[in-house]
């Protein structure tokens, strides 16, 4: 975080806390830095709570973004038996070297865009488009996309409950006690100890 304007720095304290953010290889340390800068400029934390309230935040969306595009991952590595179950529902088990026909549709699918056209067409013939080989895709993964649902739901609800813990914290730092509130509980207090009217003293 060396490139973070002054202003929108963690204090002292806790800064080293935000250096080294816990990325993946595959994850860019300039889209993190620039998540960073922009919730600092929307949130504009006060105090080293709210600085580790917003790092956390910040986590939690990263984790979010980042079990979001595993299962984006999760489907497209299953596109090719996706496509397989696909052409062989498609193509009648009595055409001769049935197997070794699919096995050259899914090679041309994905290495010759002129092959998945004329395999599309194929596809289209027998009422299947492309949207089938990505719901079959899904299927072949549902219980791990399942879970990874689960988890983000459980780190929107975390992100949920820091945010809401962050504005607690604001609104606790902005309150102050008014200079007489002694004055009024002690006033309270004698009101409370002196008998009713009508009452014996």
């Amino acid at each position: 975080m060396n490139t973070v304007p002054a202003e929108m720095s963690p204090p002292a304290p806790i800064e080293s806390y935000f250096l080294g953010p816990p990325l993946l290889s595959t994850e860019s340390p300039h889209e993190y830095e620039a998540m960073f800068k922009a919730l600092a400029a929307r949130l504009k934390p006060q105090d080293e709570i709210e600085w580790l309230l917003m790092g956390d935040y910040l986590h939690q969306s990263v984790q979010i973004r980042r079990w979001r595009k595993a299962a984006v991952f999760l489907i497209e590595m299953m596109r090719k038996d996706a496509l397989r179950t696909v052409l062989q529902s498609a193509i009648d088990d009595t055409v001769e070297d049935r197997d070794r026909w699919i096995d050259d549709y899914i090679d041309g699918w994905f290495k010759n865009g002129d092959a998945k056209q004329s395999e599309l067409n194929i596809l289209r013939r027998h009422g299947i488009d492309e949207g089938y080989i990505t719901a079959q895709a899904m299927a072949l993964r549902l219980p791990e996309l399942d879970k990874i649902e689960r988890m983000i739901g459980d780190f929107e609800r975390r992100r949920t409950a820091t945010l809401r813990e962050f504005e607690y914290c604001r609104i606790a730092a902005f309150w102050r006690a008014p200079k007489e509130l002694p004055a009024i509980i002690e006033a309270a207090a004698d009101a409370s100890l002196k008998p009713a009217i009508g009452e014996a003293a």
